[in-house]
């Protein structure tokens, strides 16, 4: 799939007819990267000889854990109304850049970054939390060298990358899901891309105040959901 998709559309001529919607060599990378990951999903069936559900359940994409879900909006909401303050205006975009940068990509990353590399090191390598994010992370971190145009920038990026990466896998670990990660991902994206807050991932001054905020919202309720007396109560133990 990986070789076919680009191959496919090469051979049909959709370069120009691709363009008119935003889609670049950008897209096609991100379209490498989404059968990447659609592979990986395959690998892991394959691998465990698992069956569809189970496999998405390795992955932590099942089941979908709605409390998990509504921290990474409440977190995306938290960088929304921040912006707010900045006065900062929404900027128009076609509607090709945005499914497939903004959304096809995140997507992507988290199966392959937070639900392969991560869960299977914490899983099935049996590696300490830390060990396992941190090497995820630096893969994670890694594919982001080049976005910038000047050296500083080269190296804010993948040290912004990979701690972003830490605070995903921090709430893959703590949700057993990829949801909250999956969802603050993709809505970090659309909102970097609609309010344009920057060329990469380092950002402004403005853009990373309200990241900040927003982290420091994921983090916050996801320590309360998650807190010991939560799950207590969420799952109560049947008197012996």
């Amino acid at each position: 799939m990986a070789l076919g998709l680009p191959a496919g559309l090469t051979t049909l001529h959709a370069g120009p007819w691709l363009k008119q919607f935003g889609f670049g060599i950008d897209a096609f990378s991100y379209l490498l990267l989404a059968s990447g990951a659609l592979l990986l999903v395959a690998a892991v069936a394959g691998f465990r000889w698992l069956g569809p559900i189970t496999t998405l359940r390795e992955l932590g994409i099942v089941p979908i854990r709605l409390m998990a879900v509504f921290a990474g909006i409440l977190s995306v909401a938290v960088m929304l109304a921040a912006l707010s303050v900045t006065g900062r205006t929404i900027l128009s975009h076609g509607a090709g850049p945005l499914i497939v940068m903004r959304l096809v990509y995140p997507v992507s990353d988290e199966i392959l970054f937070r639900g392969f590399v991560f869960r299977q090191l914490r899983r099935w390598a049996v590696l300490p939390f830390w060990a396992a994010a941190t090497l995820s992370s630096l893969l994670f971190g890694a594919g982001y060298f080049g976005q910038g145009a000047v050296h500083l920038s080269t190296l804010l990026i993948p040290a912004a990358a990979f701690g972003g990466g830490v605070l995903f896998c921090w709430l893959t670990e703590r949700w057993d899901s990829i949801w909250p990660a999956l969802v603050i991902h993709v809505g970090f994206n659309l909102v970097w891309q609609v309010f344009l807050l920057g060329d990469d991932t380092a950002g402004g001054a403005a853009a990373n105040l309200a990241r900040l905020a927003a982290v420091a919202a994921a983090i916050i309720a996801t320590l309360v959901a998650t807190s010991p007396s939560r799950r207590a109560a969420m799952n109560p133990q049947p008197a012996p």
